[in-house]
């Protein structure tokens, strides 16, 4: 049945119709299985589904040479790496590394060092992350910005954000100093063009002001966490959920000096703006369900 889609539609289109099957498949499983009614683990049917679609991507590539063998690899390296990320929509770290490797493989063998592969690295930097596994996070990261760094010399947004991510690194290997040297050095990159780059900039100021409140600094937290504010407001306004973590940094920082009623002040701002978000999701509500404890315990309400 894939073979015949990949006959009929081809590498690229037969994928994407794959991954909507296995999609709505994944969907009605998982629901199956929190109803007891499907025992089978509705992410090993996706995983080997993708595995199927995988080989036999192998297969249409072999004997396949000239300029059209050329264009299946690169078809099925972009096939490989929408599987991946679908992958890693499920939590199938893994296997998400594994098609996104492959991804990597043939279009450096079609392509060479294009900006896709350093996309491809970078997203396998923040899997390998998730996993803990912090030095192989580290050594995508880094051949990331080495291509990056060819690409678009060492005064572009998407260098600085790769930096900014080898920093995300440092801090999960508690190695704050590098962390702040990597934020510091993307925040001076950023820093060139501020226009341009506001959200940018204020996800690095709060990533600093993280490092500082971590370390007890709460006076330099403040301050980083003001200045994220700032400029977060100059890019996105007055009204973007994105704006709520913020606000909820600096209601620590406040409660932890003492100053109780500016720190309500900034949770209940920081719950109006969760609650702007369209993702009616979990993590919203305990978002939210946290702050809210936070307001009750400074007012006196455990």
């Amino acid at each position: 049945f894939v073979r015949g889609r990949l006959y009929s539609l081809g590498p690229e289109n037969a994928t994407r119709r794959h991954i909507n099957d296995c999609t709505m498949l994944f969907d009605k499983l998982e629901k199956l299985s929190e109803q007891k009614r499907f025992r089978t683990d509705p992410r090993k049917c996706i995983i080997l589904a993708y595995e199927k679609l995988g080989d036999l991507l192998s297969t249409e590539i072999t004997g396949n040479d000239g300029e059209e063998g050329r264009i299946l690899t690169i078809e099925a390296g972009r096939a490989h790496f929408e599987m991946g990320f679908s992958l890693a929509e499920k939590r199938c770290w893994k296997s998400a590394i594994t098609h996104w490797e492959k991804s990597q493989e043939l279009l450096v063998q079609s392509l060479g060092m294009i900006e896709f592969v350093a996309a491809i690295l970078f997203n396998i930097g923040i899997v390998y992350s998730e996993l803990n596994d912090f030095d192989n996070a580290m050594k995508s990261l880094k051949q990331c910005l080495r291509i990056r760094g060819a690409l678009h010399g060492d005064e572009h947004i998407l260098y600085a954000q790769t930096i900014q991510k080898i920093g995300d690194v440092f801090v999960g290997m508690s190695d704050f100093r590098e962390a702040l040297e990597s934020y510091n050095w993307a925040l001076e990159i950023v820093l060139l063009e501020p226009d341009h780059h506001r959200v940018d900039i204020g996800n690095m100021y709060d990533s600093i002001g993280n490092i500082h409140y971590s370390k007890g600094e709460v006076n330099d937290a403040i301050q980083c966490y003001e200045a994220a504010l700032e400029a977060k407001i100059l890019g996105l306004g007055n009204n973007d959920p994105e704006l709520a973590v913020t606000y909820q940094h600096i209601g620590n920082c406040l409660s932890d000096q003492g100053k109780t009623e500016d720190a309500v002040d900034h949770f209940r701002e920081a719950i109006r703006l969760r609650k702007l978000d369209q993702c009616d999701s979990d993590e919203r509500e305990a978002d939210i369900l946290a702050i809210e404890g936070v307001l009750h315990n400074l007012s006196g309400r455990q």
